[in-house]
């Protein structure tokens, strides 16, 4: 099984067995990330100390897809869970031409 496969596997299962997730806005910590001038949203619940597990969304998701793996994973984990460029509260792409869809 090659691993992109593995960690699809393990988000379903951890999202099948995880807590209650109606709640997880309430236990998150929030900011922003400057990347390169662009503002990145995130929230991350957890252990500070912990291991990380980054989490990023697809189309036409935020990271509040990840409410219910982030609720489980955050009990053993330090979860970063952020809102991609152009997507909820992020910052927007600069010019006309980068906010067209690919056809």
């Amino acid at each position: 099984m090659n691993t992109r496969r593995l960690a699809l596997a393990l988000l379903l299962a951890l999202a099948a067995a995880a807590a209650p997730a109606q709640d997880i806005p309430t236990r998150v910590e929030d900011g922003d990330a400057d990347a390169g001038g662009v503002r990145i949203p995130y929230v991350t619940p957890g252990d500070p100390h912990a291991a990380p597990v980054l989490m990023i969304h697809g189309f036409p998701d935020d990271w509040y897809s990840w409410r219910a793996p982030m609720a489980r994973l955050a009990r053993d984990h330090r979860v970063i869970a952020i809102d991609q460029h152009g997507y909820n509260l992020s910052a927007p792409p600069d010019g006309e031409q980068n906010c067209q869809l690919a056809h």
